[in-house]
């Protein structure tokens, strides 16, 4: 799952930076009788500045996929299934179809800009971060990011 559902962490990384260090709950407790993950709850250390969490599973009848960010003065919740973005809790106008960054992100390589398109290093960081996050949750503790 957390290979499959890796987006999240490149959002994370997006939005907030790297996280320094990482804890976490998950795996596949067998309730849906798959050989994959179940769910995952993740807790990561932005470097003291502020936390984040991930919680993603395979469980829910109904599919979501949200991102919720508060600042100070904002809260911004990206609800990804049904294109919709709250600020504060009203809704803000846009219009972007599934496959607008994708179309993006080809133009942007095509044209030689790579200065919004994750690099190999971004991706190399997931799966570092994917492996600390296995390691945390069979430690049941803290493990460090580069």
């Amino acid at each position: 799952m957390l290979r499959d559902l890796s987006h999240e962490l490149d959002y994370l990384q997006w939005l907030a930076g790297k996280p320094t260090r990482v804890t976490a709950l998950g795996g596949n407790f067998g309730a849906l009788d798959i050989d994959a993950d179940e769910s995952w709850v993740l807790l990561c250390d932005l470097g003291g500045r502020v936390g984040a969490t991930i919680s993603m599973n395979f469980l829910d009848n109904a599919p979501h996929r949200t991102i919720q960010v508060s600042t100070t003065d904002t809260h911004y919740e990206a609800d990804l299934v049904n294109g919709r973005l709250l600020v504060d809790g009203s809704p803000e106008e846009f219009v972007c179809d599934s496959d607008h960054t994708y179309r993006e992100m080809h133009q942007a390589v095509l044209a030689g800009s790579y200065n919004h398109i994750a690099s190999w290093q971004d991706g190399c960081f997931v799966v570092e971060m994917i492996e600390a996050v296995e390691r945390a949750a069979a430690s049941r503790g803290w493990e460090s990011l580069q």
